[in-house]
């Protein structure tokens, strides 16, 4: 897809942004992580709270926690720590969110089902205990707090954590996730507390030598067509960037007994990029952002990519633009991994994009505005009203306001 021979938005008469909202941007509360708080998700809450799962990982403790925020002022409003131990293991969860019925769900040496936001007084339901395949192990030495040099561990225990990866609830009672590089997409049934997992879906494009497993990055439930599963697969082998887009029944792929899992459309997104995020715009338009080679634009009508918007930055100080796609330098995708898979849609038809700040961009006008939310802002965040909260490494986390009051 050369860019000369691509349409630009204006062109396929991209929707036109015409009354835009002032935007703030401006920081509106933080809460300050600490030394060994390691940051596992947040998760916005069906009552506007954030939920975010974190542990402490220091020479002397290993201790998992989840808590609930209030938006904006970040408020503790509940806490839960993860206790389950032997004399010669212990179990640490990698992620906590929200299910469709209002209940939080982590996994630990089991499902830990809570009730509601209710996360304090511990979890209403728990399955039977996971196998232990399942699990990643890890041998972890601990330390007397007066041992300074850490060469002498008092005790070792092993560790083990779930392994799993983008957990989401696509169709009530079903979870899915991913391991490591995304090369496999697993089931596991929430419904009947069934804490047993199964691979469901791999995707493989090409014969031979150039035969491929493409890394499954996005996931995204359709917000306008709630029959459509979107799957991104990436292929970066060798820097031969690839991207494509699967469409899927959304009931038949959520169904572990339904195989194999075809889809009902593929579009062949490209053939020397990735894709980072995707954002829903309307019924009509589906956005796929590239960074190197600007946000390409598909018709979930024709089933078609239609467009790309190269956008440039506007540097108000000077009223230049500045151009910041198709960056040479730019090989390897896994500079990016701070990037967000998924971009923000506003009110107004300007889209927030991750890209190391969050950026305000005019699709149809192929512009970023840079004056606007110049406070960092990190690729695992939510959007909770008028606000976006951004967790941060060391589990800090920062509230940003969108529009000016």
């Amino acid at each position: 897809m050369g860019n000369l021979k691509v349409p630009r938005p204006k062109e396929i008469n991209f929707p036109e942004v015409k009354n835009p909202v002032e935007l703030n941007g401006s920081l509106v509360s933080q809460k300050d992580g600490k030394e060994f708080r390691i940051s596992n998700n947040i998760c916005l809450l069906k009552s506007g709270n954030i939920l975010i799962s974190y542990r402490i990982f220091s020479p002397y403790v290993d201790e998992s926690y989840i808590e609930i925020y209030n938006v904006p002022q970040l408020k503790l409003v509940a806490k839960y720590q993860f206790k389950y131990e032997t004399e010669d293991e212990f179990y640490v969860p990698t992620f906590a969110i929200q299910l469709k019925n209002g209940n939080i769900i982590s996994i630990c040496e089991k499902i830990y089902v809570f009730n509601g936001e209710s996360i304090s007084e511990g979890p209403q339901t728990l399955s039977e205990e996971i196998n232990d395949l399942y699990f990643q192990k890890e041998k972890r030495e601990f330390f007397y707090q007066t041992d300074k040099i850490f060469k002498n561990p008092a005790y070792v225990k092993t560790r083990k954590m779930y392994r799993c990866d983008f957990v989401i609830e696509p169709k009530e009672g079903t979870l899915l996730y991913t391991i490591g590089k995304n090369l496999e997409i697993y089931h596991i049934d929430i419904a009947n507390l069934n804490p047993e997992s199964k691979s469901i879906y791999f995707y493989r494009k090409g014969k031979g030598f150039n035969l491929r497993t493409y890394e499954l990055d996005i996931i995204h439930p359709s917000e306008y067509y709630p029959d459509n599963l979107y799957i991104i697969g990436n292929d970066n082998y060798n820097r031969t960037y690839k991207s494509d887009l699967l469409i899927f029944d959304l009931n038949k792929f959520c169904d572990r007994k339904s195989s194999p899992k075809i889809p009902l459309f593929t579009i062949e997104v490209s053939k020397s990029q990735v894709i980072f995020s995707l954002c829903e715009y309307d019924k009509k338009y589906l956005l796929l952002d590239t960074v190197n080679n600007g946000v390409y634009i598909i018709d979930m009508e024709s089933k078609q990519k239609v467009a790309v918007s190269l956008l440039r930055k506007y540097i108000k100080q000077l009223n230049i633009y500045e151009n910041i796609n198709e960056n040479p330098e730019i090989e390897n995708r896994s500079q990016f991994y701070y990037l967000s898979k998924k971009m923000i849609k506003l009110k107004d038809g300007r889209v927030i994009i991750i890209r190391r700040n969050a950026n305000v961009a005019d699709i149809r006008e192929q512009v970023i505005l840079q004056d606007i939310f110049l406070y960092a802002v990190s690729s695992d965040f939510v959007v909770s009203g008028n606000y976006i909260v951004s967790l941060f490494p060391k589990a800090s986390i920062s509230v940003f306001q969108i529009y000016a009051d």
